[in-house]
């Protein structure tokens, strides 16, 4: 199962959640640096430790799309990062060059209305 992780809503705004780092990733530094790890042991939907890719925003979901899927059926929404993967993700949103000055804005404005980053 491929999971997403919503870094905003307006606009929509994810991330994608993959159990390796691919090797043209493992080549770029600027890219490499941009996965979160995302430990098993701290998120027990995953079936091994996995990788947030915030290299990559993906824009082109529709909000309203997405929503009336997971009405539909909320066992695909799989549980919350905790405080510590939020704050390295922003950390990491901030540092990150593939992404554009928009979308790293307008994720920073999102995850700091819902969480405290000032320890990122």
């Amino acid at each position: 199962m491929k999971y997403l992780a919503v870094v905003s809503v307006t606009p929509f705004l994810v991330f994608v959640v993959n159990s390796s780092v691919n090797q043209y990733i493992k080549d770029r530094l600027h890219l490499e640096a941009c996965q979160v790890t995302l430990a098993s042991a701290d998120y027990a939907f995953l079936r091994q430790d996995s990788f947030l890719d915030c290299s990559k925003v993906i824009d082109g979901l529709r909000v309203e799309d997405a929503m009336n899927q997971l009405i539909a059926d909320t066992s695909r929404i799989p549980g919350a990062l905790d405080l510590a993967t939020v704050q390295k993700v922003a950390s990491v949103v901030r540092a990150a060059g593939s992404i554009s000055t928009r979308h790293r804005q307008a994720i920073e404005d999102a995850l700091s209305s819902c969480y405290d980053l000032s320890s990122s």
